[in-house]
């Protein structure tokens, strides 16, 4: 088996399982509308699905910034799928990680891969973390802001694992000044005039 250095990216639709015991068919379409939002994605970034793991997927890239560029093409092409009216929402999460692993057929093996599935699953709905590994190829090199998170002790890795998250545009909170202004200019419209 050859062994190389890849980004590794999980996926994972957030309450999907619950989605499934109350509407198992509108939880499947979730699974359908995930796959047809990602695979355009990562042929524009070198991606390569390696499999599906029930609602999630894993991807392999060959360097960091690949990875994480997607990632966030992904949540921004999700975000807007979510705006459309009549629709149930696609909250994904993603995590991604840099390790060695060695290719077996068209699957990828090791303990990259394992430590792979933890930052998934810290990152909140609609969200994306990444491993140490992975903030430290890419935080000089992206136009987002990274936000570090404190070292977690993980089921099944030996040593605490420190994670960061990438803070969407979409996601931050409309800023006081923003509110503010809204609401004086609502207050104005419904004044009467005279």
């Amino acid at each position: 088996m050859r062994r190389r250095l890849a980004a590794i990216m999980f996926t994972d639709i957030a309450g999907s399982t619950a989605l499934a015991q109350a509407e198992e068919a509108g939880a499947l379409k979730l699974v359908t509308d995930q796959e047809k939002l990602v695979r355009p994605t990562l042929e524009a970034h070198r991606g390569r699905k390696v499999q599906a793991t029930g609602d999630g997927l894993l991807i392999e890239f060959p360097n960091a910034l690949d990875a994480v560029e997607c990632a966030v093409e992904i949540q921004r092409r999700i975000h807007e799928r979510n705006a459309e009216e009549e629709i149930q929402p696609l909250r994904l999460r993603v995590g991604i990680h840099l390790g060695d692993v060695q290719r077996r057929g068209t699957d990828i093996l090791g303990d990259a891969v394992n430590i792979a599935s933890r930052p998934e699953a810290l990152a909140d709905s609609g969200g994306i973390c990444l491993s140490a590994q992975v903030f430290d190829q890419v935080h000089n090199k992206v136009a987002f802001r990274l936000e570090r998170r404190a070292a977690r002790a993980l089921k099944g890795v030996r040593k605490p694992v420190e994670v960061c998250r990438v803070v969407l545009p979409w996601a931050l909170p409309e800023t006081p000044s923003v509110r503010v202004t809204t609401v004086l200019n609502r207050s104005r419209r419904s004044t009467p005039s005279g």
